[in-house]
């Protein structure tokens, strides 16, 4: 709750916010970019020059796909590590869309929790919404009862999306949903 101002002409609000200096690590294996990085960062993942034989497929993340660019850009929001994998020079990759949800991260002295959602949608696709689900059942669907929907505005087809519910309180039990509709 803030205080009551009368305004009688042109007024200009402004916030001011201090960024955490909570540092994390980022580990890029077989390309650069590995580094400490703060919350919400930019980090760049260049891929390595692949050997004789070989080319670059893709990034992974925890054993998921999350990009097919040789530079995968993100935003730090905890401990990473990102690996270039490459394949032999006949092989076919097969670019499929990506959709990605990140733990949910609790930010206690300010009583929230944050979602992110990273995509990674190949050119043939055109991309018709993204955003993340909410809620307090584990079932969320976009037409789902409870559940809270947050859409991007962005309209690009790679991109992360992060959504914080605040007024949670210690014990509460918040699921999140990424989604992605595409055709």
């Amino acid at each position: 709750e803030g205080d009551t101002v009368e305004v009688s002409s042109h007024t200009v609000f402004s916030s001011e916010y201090t960024r955490s200096k909570e540092e994390y690590e980022v580990v890029v294996e077989h390309g650069s970019g590995s580094g400490t990085y703060r919350y919400n960062d930019m980090v760049t993942a260049a891929a390595a020059d692949a050997e004789p034989g070989k080319k670059f497929s893709h990034w992974e993340r925890g054993g998921t796909v999350v990009s097919y660019a040789e530079k995968y850009s993100f935003y730090v929001n905890g401990n990473v590590a990102v690996s270039a994998v490459y394949v032999a020079e006949t092989d076919a990759v097969t670019r499929r869309p990506i959709l990605v949800m990140s733990t949910p991260v609790a930010i206690v002295e300010e009583n929230k929790i944050a979602f992110f959602a990273e995509r990674d949608l190949p050119e043939q696709y055109a991309l018709v919404e993204t955003g993340i689900l909410i809620g307090t059942r584990a079932d969320l669907t976009l037409n789902a009862a409870g559940a809270l929907k947050a859409v991007s505005l962005t309209g690009k087809n790679k991109g992360q999306f992060t959504v914080r519910k605040g007024n949670v309180e210690a014990g509460e039990i918040w699921y999140g949903r990424a989604y992605m509709i595409y055709k």
